[in-house]
């Protein structure tokens, strides 16, 4: 039998595989796509079932590919990068699609919220650029109930970075810890085209972070992340060997986020009885609770190592942790890491009669129907 075929620009197509970042020879692996270089060319035209296969495996909508040219997609955030000459139309489809999950969880949450009475947060937006970042770093501080030795009482960084997050949730902050789109485990985010966005707001500011990056830089994205909803700025940085874009607020951010985590002063005070240690760095961690490179960064911000001594210590970072790769989780807590415990404990208290429908609880988590009723039963039986 001959399926009626459909015209399409060539120019589309490889838009399309660009933009989901796979290549041709992969996707012409596939029966129905086996002549996608027929298709770029001209040579022959796919049929619509064999296009949808096309538009489902590169992330596309549909009906983009009958358009003439690529269309000029655009996030709802600034995107600051520390390589300059990267083009914000360069944006993946991973990259788009969880900014547009986030910021429809952020629609619904803050709608909520509202209606239930919720007061706005005080402490969103009350930054300003020419705060001392030191006063700006005790503040986020204070309204999390921690001192400036608050990370000394755990017994590692990892601890330590579990501690912050919940008090970071508790003050009304929605955070997500992800490394793939939504729950879509063959498609992973790459972290040198982001490492974390934020996306403030005075009822629900949400904080994402790629959990694709090397697990012992996340503590610095979150508290950089953290910086912004002080200062009231969305946007998603890649953060690239700890530094921040070429902008005003980024930079402020990141000075912000360095003080929170290791106050120079401590520093400066403590980096002789580091160096004489074998590792300083590991002597930094171990007594601030942050990981071997948060303390190497503070340590060149301070001018106590120069840029070659950090970029070596980087790489070498990496390449360890490449070295261990990641490794799956139980299902419920890689789901409440993804999602994030608040967010959740929002939506399932919202479903019931007169309240939000399951469908819409699904549309909002990414779950299905057996793994939402499963997640109800594990927060209400254990609370988390």
């Amino acid at each position: 039998m001959q399926y009626p075929t459909v015209s399409v620009d060539g120019k589309m197509l490889l838009w399309a595989i660009r933009r989901s970042g796979k290549s041709i020879d992969k996707l012409a692996e596939s029966q129905q796509m086996k002549n996608l270089k027929d298709w770029i060319d001209g040579k022959k035209d796919p049929t619509v079932k064999q296009l949808e296969a096309f538009a489902t495996a590169t992330y596309v909508p549909f009906g983009y590919l009958f358009f003439s040219n690529p269309p000029d997609e655009q996030i709802p955030i600034p995107y600051h990068r520390t390589i300059p000459d990267s083009p914000a139309t360069s944006l993946s489809a991973d990259m788009i699609d969880t900014i547009q999950i986030i910021e429809h969880r952020q629609d619904w949450m803050r709608g909520h919220l509202i209606g239930d009475g919720a007061e706005p947060l005080d402490f969103v937006g009350s930054a300003k650029l020419n705060d001392l970042p030191e006063t700006i770093a005790h503040n986020m501080r204070k309204k999390l109930g921690i001192d400036q030795k608050w990370a000394s009482a755990h017994s590692g960084w990892g601890d330590a970075l579990t501690h912050m997050l919940d008090r970071i949730e508790d003050i009304g902050i929605f955070l997500s810890v992800n490394g793939v789109v939504g729950g879509n485990n063959r498609r992973p985010l790459n972290p040198y085209e982001f490492r974390g966005f934020v996306m403030s707001d005075v009822h629900a500011p949400f904080i994402f972070v790629n959990n694709r990056d090397i697990k012992s830089a996340q503590m610095f994205t979150i508290s950089h992340g953290l910086a912004h909803v002080w200062m009231g700025k969305s946007a998603a940085f890649d953060l690239g060997g700890l530094s921040p874009a070429q902008d005003e607020i980024e930079r402020v951010c990141n000075r912000i986020a360095a003080e929170f985590l290791v106050p120079t002063d401590s520093l400066n005070q403590r980096w002789v009885e580091f160096s004489s240690e074998n590792n300083p760095y590991q002597a930094g961690a171990h007594h601030f609770k942050v990981s071997e490179l948060v303390v190497a960064r503070r340590a060149l911000d301070a001018r106590l190592i120069n840029q070659y001594e950090f970029r070596k210590f980087y790489q070498r970072e990496y390449r360890e942790w490449v070295a261990k790769g990641s490794r799956g989780g139980e299902f419920y807590n890689t789901a409440q890491t993804r999602i994030g415990k608040r967010f959740l404990r929002n939506v399932i208290n919202a479903v019931g009669p007169g309240g939000l429908l399951y469908r819409e609880a699904y549309s909002l988590t990414g779950l299905n129907r057996k793994t939402f009723d499963g997640m109800m039963d594990r927060i209400k039986e254990k609370g988390v």
